[in-house]
């Protein structure tokens, strides 16, 4: 019999829970990485994680969206549902970069190799493009 993975497991409740709850308003925040003007939908909830990335088709200039995770831990960012590519960076406790990966839509999920305490999800080829590197503070 085929084994679930720990890191689905963990992120079934999620899902579950996010697929059950109306689609609402989410918080919108602005944010600096060096001296780019970030606007960013603020995802703090499980219905918030699902629904930033399912309601959308494309991020347009530096939109994006800041995954504010409720507890620290490895999550995942999903792609199954997004119909397009993007770039994530994953942040430690002191909101700084600690890696960046570029997620293709209907992919694998991206996951960090460390504890992280959120994520900022940007369009594919963002941070390459305004050579943002890990090390590099997000700044509220």
């Amino acid at each position: 019999m085929p084994t679930i993975p720990n890191w689905l497991l963990l992120f079934l409740p999620v899902l579950l829970c996010a697929c059950s709850l109306p689609d609402r308003h989410m918080q919108h925040q602005q944010a600096h990485l060096d001296s780019n003007l970030l606007e960013l939908d603020v995802a703090t909830e499980s219905g918030d994680f699902f629904n930033a990335q399912n309601n959308r088709h494309s991020f347009n200039g530096n939109e994006g969206i800041w995954f504010k995770l409720p507890v620290p831990g490895l999550i995942c960012l999903g792609m199954d549902y997004t119909s397009f590519d993007a770039d994530v960076a994953f942040l430690d406790e002191n909101q700084n970069i600690v890696e960046i990966q570029t997620l293709r839509a209907h992919g694998p999920a991206g996951c960090p190799h460390q504890t992280i305490f959120g994520m900022v999800e940007l369009a594919a080829g963002w941070f390459k493009n305004h050579q943002i590197l890990p090390g590099t503070p997000l700044k509220d």
